[in-house]
């Protein structure tokens, strides 16, 4: 039986989502990109950071004076805003259990040594595959 080709989707079309793209394509993988920003590819955070991925950078914001902050934002006047009915969805209570559960002192070491390792793999990933300009 034929080895099936393996695919994959990736989300966002930054910096880091078509490089992990173009190397999973050159490598043989279906890639499909999906990117929410109708202007198009590093609108986002690679747009606001410049384009960098910086591994020193790696500490997690998930942490409880980010939830304060957040809270704060969420209901004081500023730009962002919760709809009242947001707060009746069971999945965005769900994800919250989770995300205070990843911000416990007991999970931030491990949240951050994966934050890392993965920003040093990244940098490894682009010393060995060196853009080429067209």
């Amino acid at each position: 039986r034929p080895e099936r080709k393996k695919t994959c989707v990736i989300v966002g079309a930054g910096i880091a989502g078509v490089s992990v793209a173009y190397l999973l394509a050159k490598d043989g993988w279906k890639v499909t990109i999906l990117e929410k920003n109708p202007q198009g590819a590093a609108r986002g955070m690679s747009f606001l950071n410049g384009g960098l991925l910086c591994p020193s950078l790696t500490m997690p914001w998930t942490n409880f004076s980010a939830v304060k902050l957040a809270m704060k934002a969420m209901f004081t006047e500023s730009t962002v805003k919760v709809k009242p009915s947001a707060l009746l969805d069971g999945y965005l209570w769900r994800w919250g259990a989770v995300f205070i559960r990843n911000i416990l002192p007991s999970n931030v070491q491990a949240n951050y040594t994966a934050s890392y390792d993965l920003a040093e793999f990244s940098m490894g990933m682009m010393a060995a595959q060196p853009v080429v300009p067209a």
